[in-house]
């Protein structure tokens, strides 16, 4: 997917399908699994930058924490299904 023109510290909002796991971890029938609808993610967070294999975002920053940033997620690229720049 392309992504449109971003630079470190962009708003943005990501559509993307996510890791999809049964919450019931008991025995059921292979075709059942199979048939479970994707998880599509949506969130709003800051752009830091791509690679090759991923978006690497996050919610939160601080300019008085000496680290400076939390809740950090990165995005497999194949997951992404839309960004948006807001």
């Amino acid at each position: 997917m392309r992504l449109p023109k971003l630079k470190r510290g962009d708003a943005i909002l990501v559509e993307w399908i996510d890791a999809h796991f049964r919450s019931d971890a008991g025995w059921c029938d292979e075709d059942e699994y199979i048939e479970l609808e994707p998880v599509t993610i949506t969130t709003v967070c800051q752009y830091i930058m791509r690679d090759r294999d991923y978006i690497y975002t996050v919610a939160d920053r601080s300019k008085t924490e000496p680290i400076g940033i939390m809740r950090d997620l990165r995005i497999p690229i194949g997951c992404l299904r839309r960004v948006t720049k807001l």
